[in-house]
């Protein structure tokens, strides 16, 4: 009995906190989930204080009913339509890099290729060398 209680209860008060909060979602939505929590918690308070023992009616959908409104509810969230405000200050700062820093991919002139001294090149060209001496080595 006391699982069906505390199903019942985390229920409720999931729902009813979910309508409370969830102000990016419908009105009617979040009416839909207070009724529903209000509902859970009324029937977890009659088991706990009111009820005599004999037989709970225990349903699936007080454990599948609040993940299913719970998914509907970040479905329903359109996070490019919220404010700059209400964001956490480094998510703005985040943001406010991402916007000043150029986009590579959308440039078309192409990108200079850095100069290599004579030295550099003689390395390059040795350690291609080694690499293909060693190719060689091992496919014959």
């Amino acid at each position: 009995m006391g699982f069906f209680i505390f199903a019942h209860t985390a229920s409720g008060i999931m729902l009813v906190l979910l309508s409370l909060a969830a102000k990016e979602v419908r009105l009617a939505r979040r009416i839909v989930n207070g009724v529903f929590g209000v509902a859970f918690l009324g029937y977890a308070c009659y088991l706990a204080f009111f009820h005599d023992g004999g037989q709970a009616v225990m349903s699936l959908w007080v454990l599948i009913l609040p993940i299913v409104l719970l998914v509907d509810f970040v479905r329903s969230i359109d996070l490019y339509s919220v404010s700059e405000d209400s964001l956490p200050a480094h998510e703005r700062r985040r943001r406010q890099r991402r916007d000043r820093q150029p986009d590579v991919r959308q440039s078309s002139a192409p990108q200079p290729q850095p100069r290599r001294s004579a030295a550099s090149r003689e390395r390059r060209a040795a350690r291609a060398a080694e690499r293909a001496a060693l190719r060689d080595q091992t496919t014959t």
